[in-house]
Formats: C-alpha cells, sequence, structure tokens
C-alpha cells in the first residue's frame, strides 16, 4: 500500500498485477485455476483488496491464466462481481500482452485497456470488433462510456492532459534510497561464530568467489527488466569498502549455463529439462581455480545465488527443482572444506536449497538489490549497518516439503489443462507450521549483529467493534545499533472452521539503539480475527479464545497474551 501511495503521489499511475491466482509460469497462457471461495477470499484476494480499497491503486491488469473456466483479463466474478462490484474500483482494468482472447468477453467483462494482442490494430479484440458490435447493438454503449471514463481517470490523476509536475531522475538523493532499501532487504540467515561482520584489519586477504559477484541483473528478467542508469556488483562493493585496507582478489568459480533448452517428464510425471552442455567444459579449472584462491585467503566470500539470464529466476518458465545451477553446491563444499572461514552470499529472488549449511558458519540472502546491490552488500558484509531483513516466505528443506508439491501433477503443473489448489489455506508458514514441518528457514526469520528482547505484552480489546492493540516493548541488549520486526500471530483456539494453526495479522519495524527500550503498537481489525465465510459472502469473526503470539518470527515466538470475542459477528 505504501508503494502504491507513493507513486501515485508523483503523478504515477500503479498497476497492480496479476489478477488474480498467476502462480505458476508454466502454461500460463491457458491454465485453469481451481479453487475454493475461502482459499481465494482469505490468500489470493487480500492484497488487491488493500491495493485498491486502501491504497486507491488506479490500474489493476488482468492475468493470463484461467480462473475457474474464464480467462482473467475477461472474467465476469473476479472483474465486474468482485472488482468493481464489491471494492468499488473506478480505475482502469488492463489485459497483460496478449492476454485478450475475445471481444464479447472483452467487452461485457471488465476490460478497460486491450494491451499487446498480436494483430493489426484495428483489428484487436476491443478496436474494430468492438466498435462494429456497439454500432450493431450487440454490446451496450454505456459500457464503451465506462471504459473511457476510467481511462480518463488515469491521464488526469497522472498529469497526461493538464500537464505534469517536473521531476526528477537519478539524483543523489534517489541513489540513497536506492541503497537503503537494498540494505533493509538483506536477511542474515546464519551467523555461526559471529564471523559477521567482517573486520578488514584481521583479515588481510579476502577471496571473492562466484560469477553472481561480478553479474548485473536489472537487465534480465523478460518484462521485469529495467535501464538502470548503473549497477554497483557485489565484487566492486566490496572493493569499494575494503580495497584500501584489505588485498582483495577475485575468482570466477562457475558460470551459469544458458536457459535449459528442452522440457520432457520422468517417469514419475515431474517435468525436468535438459541443461545447455556447452558450459560444462571449463567448469572444472573455473572450480579447481576458486578452491586455490580460498586456501590462500585468510575469508572467503562466495555470491551465488541465480540469475534471471541463465534459468533461475525469469518470466515463462518455472525451476523445476531448489538447487543452486553449475555445481554451486558442490563448489561451496569444496571451499569451505579448504577454508573454513566462508561466508556465502546468495543473489535470488527464491528459495534455494542449502545441503552445505551446517559447514557454512554465515550465510545472507541478499535478493536482486537494484542499483546500490553491491554497496549494500558490502556495507552489511563489513558492519556499516546492522542487517534486519526478514524472509517473505519459508525456505523449504526439500521441495517435497512445500505444499503444492505434496498434490503432485495436480497441483502442479495441472492436468488435463486445469491446476488444483487442493492446499487451500495452507499457503506457506501455514503448511509447515500447521503440518509441523520443520522449514530450512521460517518465514519472518532474521538475525542481527545485536539482540532484542521482549516483555510487557498487553493486549487492549475492544469487543465491540472486534478489535484489539497489541503493545510490547522491544529492548536492543547488545552494543550495536539495530531495527527489529515485531510480529504478530493471531492463533484461534477452537474454531468450528479449518483454519490455519496462526497467520500473521500485524508487524512493525522499529529500530534501537545499544540499550534503548522502546513501545511498539500494533492495532488488529476484527478482519485479523475472522475467516470469509461464502454462505454469508462477507467475513465473519467467531466468538471465542484467541492466542495472541508477538516474535521474531513464524517460529520465534516471545510473547502470548490472550484475546476473547463474546459473539459472533460480520465485519468489513
Amino acid at each position: 500500500m505504501g508503494y502504491v501511495k507513493g507513486l501515485q503521489g508523483e503523478q504515477v499511475a500503479a498497476c497492480i498485477k496479476h489478477f488474480a491466482a498467476n502462480n505458476q509460469e508454466t502454461d500460463r497462457g491457458f491454465v485453469d485455476v481451481q479453487m475454493d471461495e475461502r482459499t481465494l477470499r482469505e490468500i489470493y484476494l487480500p492484497a488487491f483488496e488493500a491495493g485498491v480499497k486502501e491504497a486507491g491503486a488506479l490500474s489493476i491488469m488482468g492475468a493470463y491464466n484461467k480462473f475457474r473456466g474464464q480467462y482473467c483479463c475477461h472474467n465476469d466474478y473476479l472483474l465486474n462481481q468482485v472488482l468493481k462490484g464489491e471494492w468499488h474500483f473506478q480505475g482502469s482494468v488492463i489485459s497483460d500482452w496478449g492476454g485478450t482472447h475475445d471481444t464479447r468477453e472483452a467487452a461485457l467483462n471488465g476490460l478497460d485497456l486491450e494491451m499487446g494482442t498480436p494483430l493489426p490494430g484495428d483489428a484487436n479484440f476491443l478496436a474494430k470488433p468492438y466498435q462494429a458490435g456497439i454500432e450493431r447493438g450487440e454490446f451496450p454503449r454505456a459500457g464503451l462510456e465506462d471504459k473511457v471514463r476510467r481511462n480518463l481517470r488515469i491521464l488526469f490523476a497522472t498529469g497526461s492532459v493538464d500537464g505534469r509536475r517536473p521531476g526528477s531522475i537519478n539524483t543523489h538523493e534517489h541513489q540513497e534510497i536506492a541503497r537503503r532499501v537494498a540494505q533493509e532487504g538483506i536477511v542474515l540467515l546464519k551467523n555461526g561464530g559471529s564471523l559477521l561482520p567482517i573486520d578488514p584489519a584481521k583479515y588481510q586477504r579476502i577471496a571473492v568467489i562466484g560469477e553472481n559477484a561480478v553479474r548485473t541483473f536489472a537487465v534480465g528478467g523478460n518484462s521485469a527488466g529495467v535501464k538502470a542508469f548503473y549497477e554497483i556488483t557485489a565484487l566492486q562493493g566490496i572493493q569499494s569498502r575494503v580495497a584500501a585496507s584489505a588485498d582483495i582478489t577475485y575468482s570466477t568459480g562457475y558460470v551459469q549455463p544458458l536457459r535449459k533448452l528442452a522440457w520432457e517428464r520422468d517417469a514419475a510425471g515431474v517435468r525436468t529439462s535438459q541443461l545447455d552442455p556447452t558450459y560444462l567444459a571449463q567448469a572444472k579449472v573455473l572450480a579447481d581455480r576458486a578452491v586455490k584462491a580460498a586456501k590462500e585467503a585468510d575469508l572467503v566470500i562466495f555470491v551465488g545465488g541465480l540469475c534471471h539470464q541463465a534459468y533461475g529466476d525469469d518470466e515463462g518458465l518455472d525451476r523445476v527443482d531448489l538447487q543452486l545451477p553449475s555445481d554451486q553446491d558442490v563448489l561451496i563444499a569444496r571451499i569451505v572444506a579448504a577454508n573454513p572461514r566462508t561466508v556465502v552470499a546468495l543473489i535470488a529472488g527464491s528459495p534455494v536449497a542449502m545441503p552445505w549449511l551446517d559447514q557454512v558458519p554465515a550465510v545472507l540472502q541478499a535478493w536482486y538489490g537494484g542499483s546500490e546491490a553491491g554497496t549494500a552488500l558490502a556495507s552489511v558484509l563489513f558492519g556499516d549497518i546492522s542487517p534486519s531483513g526478514k524472509l517473505p516466505c519459508s525456505f523449504p528443506k526439500v521441495i517435497s516439503d512445500s505444499p503444492a508439491h505434496r498434490g503432485g501433477p495436480r497441483a502442479f503443473p495441472g492436468e488435463k489443462g486445469s491446476v488444483h489448489y487442493d492446499e487451500g489455506l495452507l499457503v506457506g508458514y501455514r503448511w509447515f507450521d500447521t503440518k509441523q514441518i520443520e522449514p530450512l528457514f521460517p518465514f519472518g526469520h532474521g538475525l542481527s549483529y545485536t539482540t532484542f528482547s521482549y516483555r510487557a505484552l498487553s493486549v487492549a480489546t475492544d469487543a465491540g467493534n472486534s478489535a484489539a492493540t497489541v503493545t510490547c516493548e522491544i529492548t536492543n541488549a547488545g552494543s550495536r545499533e539495530g531495527a527489529e520486526v515485531v510480529q504478530v500471530y493471531v492463533q484461534p483456539n477452537k474454531p468450528s472452521v479449518v483454519r490455519p494453526i496462526k497467520e500473521l495479522k500485524g508487524f512493525v519495524k522499529v529500530l534501537l539503539k545499544p540499550g534503548e527500550t522502546r513501545k511498539v503498537t500494533i492495532p488488529l481489525t476484527g478482519r485479523s480475527f475472522a475467516y470469509y465465510a461464502p454462505e454469508q459472502k462477507g467475513w465473519v469473526a467467531e466468538a471465542g479464545d484467541y492466542r495472541i503470539l508477538v516474535g521474531s518470527s513464524s517460529r520465534d515466538i516471545r510473547l502470548s497474551g490472550s484475546y476473547t470475542l463474546a459473539k459472533t459477528v460480520q465485519v468489513q
């Protein structure tokens, strides 16, 4: 919501996508998503609903896939009934590129702007065919007028009609914001023996290993790519930070192959792929050089992970496993055997398996950090700031622990053109916690260079409004400044319907100096206690007892309290 508001405050229209249930790239252009109404309402629609109702997003982009038999870009239930009917969305619904398939459905089922259809412009579904249908009386003129009004709202809101305010780009302030955003997103997964932060005075010879240390990432990812003014690599950031006080050597170590070339199914029906074999010739030489560099160094920083240009994080295909490509797992094991003072920094947008985790003392998840990625990574590695990022998803130990992979081909990639969300409400940490499956790293996890203590939990209830206010005190008990993300989970004690064992319902990030204590307040609304009741077509907060759990992650609960709702009420 904050991003949407900030964007539109600068006369730029936000476009929230992809509406809705676009959760796989495999067969995305036609796969038909089937799920129950509670799962749709409780898991997949709330972010869109908040973007519309609370942030006032000016546009929504439809997804490629079908939902309950109808394409999402002209889906009557999603667009007319829910988005425009229930949520009173006033903006424009835009198709994804090539996501429009039928003039009648586009005209009547909520699409306002057709984009990217691979036909001559006047032959597109909402062009000449739509005009002809209106002239023949097949489509109401009021529908056309509504589409025009919605698109005009964007033009006026962005200053396209009466002139935009002067803007700026790539200023020093922008660069500082980019650096801060990248810094605060980095997650410290493990820090055995307090190897981090690195003291350059203690480690004079530092080996940086890994192709991702010299890659740039902004240009990849198909439609997610941008033409960045600059992008500081991990190696550049490290060199800039400590080259004056330490000897930095670089070794490639591995080269990620091109995209996986061919898709096929193994005997069990699981999609597999064939690697481009051309990259293999130099792999052993590069790995041997990297191990030699590790032996000669006082400390190793291995920069690995995925990338957009290879077969990792990209549009149009799904990863087939959790393994790091290019035998990085084998290389990491060899490196840490040669030099136990090894830090692994992973650049990736999604979880990976870590079979070497017990041997590697320190691991960071750096994501794709943007223009200032290298600077941000170096600032965390060398202790200019304390890491404060938290995982936005659970990292499974093995892919078979994940809910979609427990359902077989029916759940992913689908059978006979349909995919069934049989895990229902148990998505992500809800699955791992409810099923008592130990993840590699839990949702909300993230360490710091300092420590935080929690105390004095209070839950002030307002039963009349089915709401509550959670307060507690957080103390920085360490010797460094740092930020903690305080997370509030709600656990219904004896629900009458199936519910996850607990769900995140609020959080706040607080920056504290050493020894500082601060009282934090996190409000819970009636929706925080509610489930969606399809038979009532609304949200119901059920009478009964609830546990209020406050912690540093979904598995690191520090405080618990209680909340009682005296009667069942319907909430907004």
